[in-house]
């Protein structure tokens, strides 16, 4: 029979390895417009809401009878300010390497630092998943007579 404090150590042992590979599996390479690689991790908007980073003009967007997830980007991107606000808070909460902060130091890449192209490529990273829909929610918007029999679509069946 083996030594209790042998597999206690092992049990540790495999929990620190698989807590190890969960955390290696959610960062990914993200190499900016400037050139600077880093490493990102997925965040939603319920993340960025919780982490206390958005300000509280973009909570009011949310509203307590809305999901975080439906919050209209639109409306945010019609004040420089607030669209400012959540690229900040998508960057610091996103970039794991290097470590980012307000403003840079020896140890920290500072939002400061960042231009607005390298911040709107982790905001498009972080949102990758609805730039996907975009092709097919573009026709959202025409009315149903556009898909018609006659527009390059098959006669209706009688």
């Amino acid at each position: 029979m083996s030594d209790p404090f042998e597999r206690m150590d092992q049990g540790q042992h495999d929990r620190r390895k698989d807590l190890a590979q969960w955390r290696a599996s959610r960062l990914h390479k993200l190499e900016l417009p400037s050139g600077l690689i880093v490493s990102v991790r997925d965040a939603s908007m319920m993340d960025l809401m919780l982490s206390g980073r958005l300000p509280e003009s973009l909570m009011d967007l949310i509203g307590p009878e809305q999901n975080a997830a439906e919050i209209d980007l639109k409306k945010i991107t019609r004040s420089a300010a607030e669209f400012n606000a959540l690229l900040a808070a998508a960057v610091l909460s996103c970039v794991v390497e290097p470590p980012v902060s307000e403003k840079g130091d020896d140890d920290h890449l500072g939002l400061d630092e960042l231009g607005g192209d390298d911040k709107m490529a982790v905001f498009n990273w972080l949102n990758r998943e609805v730039s996907a829909m975009r092709p097919f929610r573009e026709g959202e918007s025409e009315s149903v007579a556009a898909v018609q029999p006659g527009n390059g679509l098959r006669p209706a069946t009688k």
